[in-house]
């Protein structure tokens, strides 16, 4: 049997009002629906995606927004803070191998940060099933956002949802109109 998040036991899980900055960045992913999952794209193909987040000691990457059906395996032994979508922090302890599926149903979806509260790298594999929820993902972004004439049109196509521009810098990934690269990482 597959294991989820609601499965795993949070060493912490408090709803407090986050710092001014937490809450306006969550404010504007609301606004702007961010869609990278990861900060590398490592590999795509029209069935699956596959991501990886690695993030530093105090680093941090900044909220997402996940539709499609993934699953995700702790590459490291490691510490995370994440925001939640309901207003809840919460901290987990993750095992090297450790992994967890997540599924979504039409209209369901999950936004969240992650930031490195442990004393070594923390790095995750995420893959993505593309065909789980594409349709769901365009009502998404183009219901949830303002979003450009070219973005739309983009959208429009099943083929754009894909992530298949790569941009000539490592690990950069271009998505309508967002941008996926390490500048969503900060320094906690």
């Amino acid at each position: 049997m597959a294991l989820t998040m609601l499965d795993k036991h949070a060493e912490s899980s408090v709803k407090t009002a986050w710092p001014a900055e937490i809450a306006a960045e969550f404010e504007r992913e609301k606004q702007n629906p961010n869609p990278c999952v990861g900060n590398a794209l490592v590999s795509e193909t029209d069935r699956v995606r596959v991501w990886t987040i690695r993030l530093k000691p105090g680093e941090r990457i900044g909220f997402h927004r996940h539709v499609l059906d993934y699953f995700w395996t702790a590459m490291t032994t490691c510490r995370g803070r994440q925001h939640l979508m309901d207003g809840t922090t919460v901290e987990y302890a993750y095992q090297a191998g450790e992994t967890r599926h997540e599924s979504y149903g039409p209209g369901e979806f999950k936004v969240h940060d992650l930031e490195n509260i442990g004393g070594t790298e923390m790095v995750f594999m995420t893959v993505e099933f593309l065909a789980s929820a594409l349709i769901d993902m365009k009502l998404h972004l183009a219901g949830d956002a303002k979003i450009d004439a070219e973005s739309r049109s983009q959208l429009n196509s099943i083929e754009s949802v894909n992530l298949k521009t790569i941009n000539a810098k490592p690990h950069h990934v271009r998505h309508a109109r967002f941008d996926c690269d390490r500048s969503n990482v900060t320094k906690g």
